[in-house]
């Protein structure tokens, strides 16, 4: 392998690894970063977050944490070829219970590599089970929403 060859591989393999997911609003065509979970009318939610435009890029997980900056559990996986242009959603998901959830998305290639973790979103159910958005607060990068 040449010089040349393996700093395009070092360098494509970084930029996955950096690029992994970032999380955004479903209701958006293209994500922006203000919101990544909206409540649909029946109090199910649903995460969003902007495609991994690497060519090896095969999946996303899902982790949900009751504390925040620790990994939490795998709820959901969603590949590459389930998403739309450019970006990416959970199907709608239930209301875990009462209390505040953490989420963040990672993004898997071809060899096995995970990215690291997009930004950080987390929700409060405040009733259980919800039955509208208004049993929800939302934070994101951006504060409550």
């Amino acid at each position: 392998m040449s010089p040349i060859t393996k700093i395009i591989l070092i360098a494509s393999m970084l930029y996955f690894l950096i690029g992994g997911a970032y999380l955004c609003n479903a209701q958006q065509t293209e994500c922006d970063g203000e919101d990544s979970i909206s409540i649909d009318q029946y109090g199910r939610y649903q995460l969003c977050w902007k495609k991994n435009t690497q060519p090896d890029a095969t999946k996303y997980t899902v982790s949900q944490s009751t504390v925040s900056g620790q990994e939490g559990d795998e709820i959901v996986t969603v590949l590459q070829d389930e998403c739309e242009e450019y970006i990416c959603k959970s199907p709608p998901l239930d209301a875990p219970g009462l209390g505040t959830y953490y989420y963040t998305v990672y993004a898997h290639d071809s060899m096995g590599r995970r990215s690291d973790p997009s930004n950080e979103v987390s929700m409060t159910v405040l009733n259980y089970p919800p039955t509208s958005p208004a049993d929800y607060i939302i934070y994101t990068d951006e504060g409550q929403s």
